[in-house]
């Protein structure tokens, strides 16, 4: 039926029915198992097929189709023809696809599984990185359907109304209960939508459209406000509602809208080009328009510049409407042939003294955000340079809020086959009010792509969509989603994407997104992911409940490129009860000015705060300002309660956590045995405590933390031992410090770690601001007690440790000034991890071989050969190797990896199989990982345990994952000949070892005599670290008769050989309670005096970080004559740092010395001058980091007995006499 003018009109209990002249054919609208989606209309995009019980992409390899295989799929859909419309790019995050090379469909099967189906293969990484195939079919039915065409309306008559004091055409065509069934099929098998409309469209209230074999309504170009009223339209093969409009103003009120087989409701704000027209009808030159007071609008204006005007124009005009409304600025087009030749200032009101909004600068295509007024004027102000070809077309429209494109309110959006609502190229406003959107099938619920503008989503109901429940992505504007409900999606609850493109037409006014009020829960992925922003903006979470989220629950991504303007992030008053996985996580946390506040975070079961920088240098030198303050960490469990660690030498980066209330939490380390026996797996960098901190710039301050359950209150994760944490006035659970001392994993544990300082500390368990404190520490630990054979922790002075066998509880550190006495007949047995650092000096003087021994303590016994060894997720099958490398070498496991996954054992395909993923498996196993020999190849494999199917795929883990069977995958059913038993994972598993001896860089001369060190190797199973059995950092050590064998890594390690000096005397970095190590600072130390350096001493010039204008030094440095000066470079100049150093070998400047430049000359060194002196000249620069180290020290001048040809000093040697070195991974 073809409408110019139609004016039916039912009532509700006699309804006007529409329908087909034949009713007694069965009419069923079929949704095959085979679509097109992320296309025009449901006729052409990318192909999908649903196999069990999924929506998944085809790939062909870039391969193409024939135009039979093409044919048939639209066949499948039921449609006609079949071409090839583009290749897609693969979705992220990656999803199980359908490989599908070559169907060789002959042309007369009715579906593509009648093809070569047997061929196709699934999963997730059968396409690689090919991309997916699209393909179009034509707009006609494959078979003659008992259907009509349904009603079409092409620019039917409508006349303008007043309302207020806005002009709007309005049709004089109606549809008022009235019901459209069976439409869709025009002549020749034509597709049509049941209800066409072309320009303005009917009133339409209580309409039903049901069962069209085609789109049930679509509106194109309406050039006026669309309203629909109480329908029902569903049960659609096409879109419920497709809408293409340049003007906007569409709402939806009380529709059901569900069962259709694409988008519910597809709304596409369509772009004009009146710069086309000749005339420009319609439009009205801004700069000579006239403008009253009782203004009628839309008001459609156009501010041109001519490229033959040698003048500037610039014209002002202030607009104004009604009191109590608004104005709303649409920018329709803009096309320049100079980009910001031209600007557009608007502001809200009526002069230069109001606020301005937004100044635009005019390129090509510009497309800012509608902009809207807080009042009722608005003036603005054209600026173009002359000779230039300028012009832009405006609408300017008034109501009592702001315009928007899409208003969806009251209403059912439900079970359709593609996306709930979804919105493309937005420039003002979709508001969804009170709407239920449930079961839909692709994306998202709703789906917001391209554009700018402002998304409200208020009181509504998202859950159970296959794709995320909301999914924004386009360049920004402002987003609200309050008092709503976001649950048991597939996908995100809501996922914000914000394009950050620094060139793009799209003009945004500010960049905002509140969530408040609402309750977001079970959904599979993140509950809600906001995507980063370079630049000012306000992300604010106020108020919501995140409860049972089976993954993170807020997860915020930060800008990671300098930027000038920091963005505030607001995140106070929410619940985080009963989450999964760590339920507020900022990762990284940089360009944040942020205020995270009276949270309650509750019955969490892995994490409940992560705040933390990646450990990337250029995070360096981004800015951050973070506090956590008034938050509760209540009755969680896991391996942390809040993890707070930015850059650790960033200078602009600060967080403060103060006034919370941290208690009652049960926190424990990971992979604990089941039966009770003791792990061995001990931390190292990342313990399990409550509060675990990373970076020194993170403050923990005035707290309350008690945590009777958990072993720990704050642990360090920061392995830098200069550095010292501030943890002072806290409440740690005790008024004792000796209690409180041995609360708290840091330094004083293991030896990398910073320090954590607690004193002074509350006394008072419930106020954190107090007055009740304790501000002197009158614990100091013991290194070791009489009657006891246990042992550990720091020594700052002397300590002698007599005949026996002794347990090390913690790493030995002994301290600069600190001595260790070992005497013979001492065993030290180090659980795994466990280690010594020799800051200090050690004296171990053995009287026979084996006189004292270093090895390892084990926990349990590991299962012997031939064993099945078992958790409750992982088995590897009796058969399984435990190899030993060679005679007593240490053993490792090897072996095909089974998993438990619902009830069931299987195999794991190797697609997409990381190292990470090995690391957590041998955690489980009670192993650990060597990074350098844990791959197996295939023939390694034992046969054993083929009789299993293969169960998962592409396992994903990720940083905080804690068990194999959890991490992401994909399980049997979303794989299918794409792997088996040749692609099985295999294994490689080490034996947990100790961390063995360390000489630091700075250790004094020590003495080892007679020294057995085995079963080493293992630093940090968290880090896949291992270290040498005995690493010298420095070597000026004397070792004799040493025995290195049977260790997991290196047998012995030397990093730096000291060939000029034999002493030394601390750390590089000073710290203020150091007395026994006083560097050169550069620049801080004036270059009046030179600098003298005496027979066998050691100097050591470290440079300072300086900014601001360049320093400049010149230093002479000298030793008696009869010696020369050895140089060595132990730390290099950052690339980064403007500083340089230049070394001239001569005691005076002289154009025939050598000159050596430190960032140039790297190879250069160790070396020595030729003379008794040489001059070393710095300069700062702008930015110098500093913090690098050159040693100085004195040897004797060689004897110049070469003619004509300088001598220069040793050569560098190692010398390893009477060692045994066996057994180990290399020697």
């Amino acid at each position: 039926m073809l409408a110019k003018r139609q004016d039916p009109k039912g009532t509700e209990s006699e309804r006007i029915i529409f329908t087909a002249a034949d009713e007694s054919q069965t009419k069923t609208i079929l949704f095959p198992d085979i679509r097109l989606v992320d296309g025009p209309t449901i006729l052409a995009g990318r192909l999908q097929m649903k196999i069990n019980g999924k929506w998944r992409s085809v790939c062909s390899n870039s391969k193409n189709w024939t135009i039979a295989d093409m044919e048939t799929a639209c066949r499948q859909m039921g449609f006609q023809g079949g071409t090839f419309f583009q290749w897609f790019n693969r979705q992220m995050p990656l999803k199980s696809r359908i490989l599908y090379e070559e169907p060789r469909c002959s042309g007369t099967e009715t579906s593509l599984e009648q093809c070569g189906w047997s061929n196709y293969q699934m999963g997730s990484g059968v396409c690689d990185y090919h991309p997916d195939i699209g393909i179009a079919c034509q707009a006609r039915h494959d078979n003659p359907k008992p259907y009509w065409r349904g009603i079409r309306f092409e620019n039917a008559h409508n006349e303008n109304t007043l309302q207020n004091t806005l002009f709007t055409p309005v049709s004089s065509s109606s549809l008022r209960y009235v019901n459209i069934y069976y439409g869709g099929v025009g002549r020749d098998h034509n597709t049509s939508s049941a209800l066409h409309v072309e320009g303005v469209p009917p009133i339409m209230e209580n309409l039903e459209v049901v069962s069209s074999a085609y789109n049930g309504l679509n509106i194109t170009n309406p050039g006026s406000p669309i309203w629909i009223n109480n329908c029902t339209i569903r049960n659609n093969r096409g879109y419920g509602v497709f809408i293409n409009s340049s003007y906007g103003l569409t709402h939806l009120d009380g529709c059901v809208i569900n069962g259709n087989g694409g988008d519910g409701i597809r709304y596409i704000r369509a772009e004009e080009r009146p710069e086309e027209s000749v005339d420009r009808r319609g439009y009205s030159d801004f700069c000579k328009v006239a403008v009253i007071s009782s203004q009628v609008f839309p008001i459609y204006v156009y501010a041109e510049q001519s490229v033959q005007s040698s003048m500037e124009n610039n014209c002002q005009k202030v607009f104004t409407t009604r009191y109590g409304q608004v104005l709303t600025l649409d920018f329709i087009r803009a096309v320049t042939d100079r980009n910001d030749s031209a600007s557009l200032a608007i502001y809200d009101g009526s002069a230069l003294n109001h606020r301005l909004i937004q100044i635009i600068w005019i390129r090509n295509n510009t497309r800012p955000q509608s902009i809207t007024t807080t009042g009722n004027q608005i003036y603005m102000i054209f600026q173009a340079e002359p000779y230039t070809d300028t012009q832009v077309f405006l609408r300017l429209i008034s109501g009592l809020s702001k315009i928007y494109d899409l208003n969806v309110s009251r209403s059912d959006i439900s079970e359709n086959v593609g996306r709930g609502i979804a919105v493309d190229n937005l420039k003002s406003q979709v508001h969804i009010h009170r709407t239920s959107i449930s079961k839909n099938e692709h994306v998202a619920g709703i789906h917001v792509t391209n554009g700018v503008g402002d998304v409200n989503v208020t009181q509504s109901r998202v859950s159970f969509n296959e794709g995320d429940g909301i999914n924004i992505t386009y360049t920004g504007g402002s987003r609200n989603i309050s008092r709503s409900s976001i649950s048991s999606n597939q996908g995100y609850g809501v996922a914000v994407w914000l394009n950050n493109s620094k060139e793009t037409e799209f003009l945004f006014v500010n960049q905002t997104t509140v969530i408040q009020y609402s309750e977001i829960y079970k959904n599979l992925e993140v509950g809600v992911l906001h995507g980063n922003h370079c630049g000012p903006a306000l992300f604010n979470f106020t108020g919501n409940s995140f409860t049972n989220s089976l993954n993170d629950a807020l997860e915020i991504l930060s800008c990671c490129s300098p930027t000038e303007t920091l963005t505030t992030l607001q995140v106070g008053h929410n619940k985080f009860i009963g989450n999964e996985k760590i339920s507020l996580k900022l990762y990284p946390a940089v360009n944040m000015q942020a205020n995270i506040e009276f949270n309650h975070f509750r019955q969490g079961t892995f994490g409940g705060l992560l705040i933390k920088n990646q450990p990337l240098q250029e995070f360096n030198v981004l800015k951050s300002d973070i506090t956590v303050q008034q938050n509760y960490f209540l009755n969680n469990s896991g391996v942390f309660v809040a993890n707070m660690a930015l850059s650790p030498y960033a200078e602009e980066q600060y967080l403060l956590f103060t006034r919370n209330f941290v208690k009652n939490n049960r926190i424990v380390e990971p992979f604990q045995p089941l039966d009770g026996s003791v792990s061995n797996l001990n931390p190292r960098s990342r313990v399990a405590a409550p509060v675990v901190i990373g970076s020194s710039n993170v403050e923990v301050y005035r707290n309350i933390i008690e945590n009777p359950d958990s072993q720990y209150e704050i642990g360090s994760h920061l392995e830098d031992q200069s550095k010292i944490i501030n943890a002072t006035y806290n409440w740690l659970g005790s008024s004792s410090d000796q209690m409180i001392y041995h609360r708290i994993f840091h330094r004083y544990d293991r030896y990398n770690l910073a320090k954590v300082s607690f004193v002074p500390f509350l006394i008072h368990n419930s106020h954190p601001l107090t007055t009740k404190i304790n501000p002197n520490q009158l614990y100091i630990p013991k290194f070791s007690t009489s009657g006891s054979d246990k042992v550990g922790g720091e020594i700052e002075g002397e300590e002698t440790l007599s005949k026996g066998e002794y347990t090390v509880e913690r790493d030995i550190t002994i301290r600069p000034g600190g001595k260790l006495t070992i005497e013979p007949g001492v065993t030290l047995r180090f659980p795994p991890s466990i280690g010594m650092m020799v800051g200090g000096r050690l004296e171990a003087r053995g009287i026979e071989p084996d006189s004292i021994q270093f090895t390892l303590k084990e926990n349990i016994v590991h299962p012997p050969e031939n064993d099945t060894y078992e958790t409750e997720a992982l088995i590897v099958e009796s058969d399984t190797e435990v190899v030993q490398l060679e005679p007593k070498s240490p053993i490792r496991l090897l072996g095909r990896l089974q998993v438990k996954v619902n009830g069931q054992w299987g195999t794991v395909c190797n697609y997409g199989w990381t190292i990470q993923n090995a690391a957590l498996v041998c955690q489980q196993l009670d192993y650990v990982l060597n990074p350098h020999d844990w791959y197996i190849e295939r023939n390694e494999i034992p046969d054993a345990g083929k009789s299993e199917s293969v169960i998962l795929s592409n396992v994903a883990c990720q940083d905080y994952d804690l068990d194999i069977t959890k991490c992401q995958a994909e399980t049997v059913g979303d794989f299918v000949n794409s792997c088996d038993h040749d692609n099985d994972v295999g294994i490689r598993c080490y034996k947990t070892s100790w961390a063995g001896v360390r000489f630091g860089a700075l250790a004094e001369r020590s003495d080892l005599q007679y020294v057995s060190i085995q079963q080493s190797g293992l630093l940090d199973y968290a880090t896949n670290t291992f270290k040498p059995a005995l690493q010298l950092d420095f070597a000026r050590q004397n070792f004799e008769s040493i025995k290195i064998v049977n260790n997991f890594f290196h047998g012995l390690g030397v990093m730096y050989s000291n060939i000029y000096t034999d002493d030394s005397e601390a750390w590089f970095i000073k710290n203020d309670d150091e007395t026994h190590y006083d560097p050169l600072q550069i620049p801080d130390r004036p270059d009046e005096a030179e600098i003298e350096i005496q027979r066998g001493e050691t100097k050591y010039l470290v440079t300072s970080k300086t900014t601001g204008d360049s320093v400049e030094r010149s230093y002479r440095i000298v030793c008696e004559p009869g010696w020369v000066i050895g140089i060595q470079l132990l730390n290099p100049i950052e690339n980064r740092s403007s500083e340089s150093i230049v070394i001239h070998d001569s005691l005076s400047y002289n154009q025939n010395s050598d000159v050596w430049v430190l960032k140039r000359d790297l190879t250069v060194f160790p070396g020595t001058s030729s003379a008794p002196g040489i001059i070393l000249d710095y300069a700062s620069g702008f930015n110098a980091l500093g913090r690098a180290v050159v040693v100085l020290s004195t040897i004797r001048a060689p004897v110049q007995n070469i003619y004509n040809r300088r001598v220069k000093g040793p050569v560098p040697t190692l010398t390893v006499r009477n060692g045994v070195i066996r057994n180990n991974q290399f020697g």
